[in-house]
């Protein structure tokens, strides 16, 4: 599944929820025009949550009105974020991860950051049972998950979905603080076993990014339409 080059930003700024999801979105379609595979690494401005597109919060207890919420386009269950790291991998239709099915580039992807974290230090394996979980994403690992080997603890979760060819997937890792840093070796470790060559993203292209990101925040990531909360959802 190695790509030929990849376009990688290590965001230091730390945005809301909304914001993070929309730059998300954003990424995903400059990777998607420009046929370019693109990653972003990225910490949080604080507390949150993230939930996947087609998640029913019905099935939620009530959400303390304080974490602010928005709702992924990826797909997957409800995720806690603020003592993890985050990342954004967009891979175009031609690549040869979008090629796969989704089960496969899950594995693949979850194979090449359980070997950079252990060739980091931090001990690690890939759940091998299917299992079905239950409650908020980090509670319970399922099927090519990466946990801790002795505890079973989950450390990295991940959602994808593919739209006209293209590929977004969304990870989030919890690896303990000394490796939970957006210079850890891991991430290039990770990264160069996806592509052959690891560039910079373009300055110029960032700013256009969060330009558009506005517009996504404005139309979709910062409204209760798009996040489908509703009064009973939280906590009064």
């Amino acid at each position: 599944m190695i790509e030929e080059k990849l376009e990688l930003w290590i965001d230091t700024n730390l945005r809301p929820v909304a914001d993070q999801m929309a730059l998300d979105e954003a990424i995903f379609h400059s990777s998607a025009r420009d046929e370019r595979t693109r990653a972003r690494f990225y910490h949080w401005d604080q507390d949150a949550v993230t939930v996947g597109y087609f998640h029913d919060f019905e099935k939620e207890p009530h959400l303390d009105e304080k974490i602010p919420i928005s709702r992924r386009m990826t797909g997957g269950g409800l995720v806690e974020h603020g003592n993890d790291i985050t990342f954004l991998l967009a891979f175009p239709k031609n690549s040869s991860i979008s090629k796969l099915t989704g089960n496969e580039r899950y594995y693949q992807i979850h194979l090449a950051l359980s070997d950079a974290l252990t060739e980091s230090g931090v001990p690690v394996k890939l759940v091998e049972t299917a299992t079905t979980a239950k409650g908020p994403c980090f509670s319970a690992p399922v099927l090519q998950d990466i946990v801790c080997p002795d505890s079973g603890e989950k450390l990295v979760g991940g959602a994808q979905r593919r739209s006209g060819g293209a590929i977004i997937h969304q990870g989030s890792v919890r690896v303990p603080e000394i490796h939970r840093h957006l210079q850890a070796q891991w991430i290039p470790d990770f990264l160069e076993k996806i592509a052959k060559q690891i560039l910079p993203l373009d300055e110029n292209l960032r700013k256009e990014l969060e330009e558009d990101a506005i517009q996504l925040k404005m139309n979709r990531y910062g409204t209760e339409d798009w996040n489908r909360l509703s009064s009973k959802t939280r906590i009064n």
